[in-house]
């Protein structure tokens, strides 16, 4: 069966909001029961699951926002974008950016190094 790219992003940012929405739950609900545990409580790990669940919605909106703002699907190209760092390999060698770091770099033969008496 072949999919098409759309289904593949979509299936992807499907899991992308599954991830930041469990795992600080996961880790915060983790903390808590052991924070109870050593503290001889019972209520730790209720505060800090809601902190999870409040930290994974946060995620899971700055994620739809950046992909609603960008108008696609790939969230990590228009972050690079931003950050100056190169969207592509292509641009990269290309040295089309401002920072290219190639930029005065030269091949040497090391075989002649090391052929030396």
């Amino acid at each position: 069966m072949k999919y098409g790219k759309n289904v593949r992003q979509s299936l992807v940012l499907i899991t992308q909001f599954g991830i930041d929405m469990l795992v600080p739950i996961f880790l915060c609900s983790l903390a808590g029961y052991w924070l109870d545990r050593k503290a001889g409580t019972s209520w730790i790990f209720i505060v800090l699951f809601f902190v999870g669940a409040i930290a994974g919605a946060r995620n899971v909106y700055r994620t739809a926002r950046r992909i609603t703002e960008s108008g696609s699907g790939d969230v990590r190209n228009r972050d690079n974008a931003e950050s100056g760092l190169p969207v592509t390999a292509a641009e990269n060698m290309s040295g089309d950016r401002e920072t290219d770091p190639y930029d005065g770099w030269e091949p040497t033969d090391e075989r002649e190094d090391d052929q030396r008496d």
